[in-house]
């Protein structure tokens, strides 16, 4: 079960989501995840979540990305600014796709760090 991956973390005054897909192989618990972030984000207000994906070594594959692609054109209208860190470079095939398809603009970045530093400056 996906414990404790999907949580608000604060950064610099703000609340950012996390959404933690590192080290994820199995595409229920990638899509459970997914859930959990709609069930999240449809609850906020317009453009108003800042949100961080860590990517690190998840796996990746035609399921998750179709996934991926609808869960982030429904979670559109509520997302201020969103950061992805930890991203192969077939990962940032997925994120290009993504934005294209939701009509987002997620940054990537190469450390949590500095994804956070940059979405509570958005």
């Amino acid at each position: 079960m996906a414990e404790n991956r999907v949580h608000f973390i604060s950064h610099n005054g703000k609340q950012v989501l996390l959404a933690d897909f590192s080290n994820l192989s199995d595409d229920d618990e990638a899509a459970t995840l997914l859930q959990e972030m709609l069930d999240i984000v449809n609850k906020q207000p317009a453009k108003s979540t800042l949100i961080l994906t860590d990517l690190t070594d998840a796996h990746y594959n035609s399921t998750s990305a179709r996934a991926a692609k609808d869960a982030a054109a429904q979670m559109t209208p509520y997302i201020k600014a969103s950061a992805v860190t930890g991203m192969s470079e077939i990962m940032g095939i997925l994120i290009d796709a993504v934005n294209t398809f939701a009509q987002q603009d997620i940054s990537a970045f190469p450390t949590r760090e500095a994804a956070l530093e940059w979405l509570t400056q958005q």
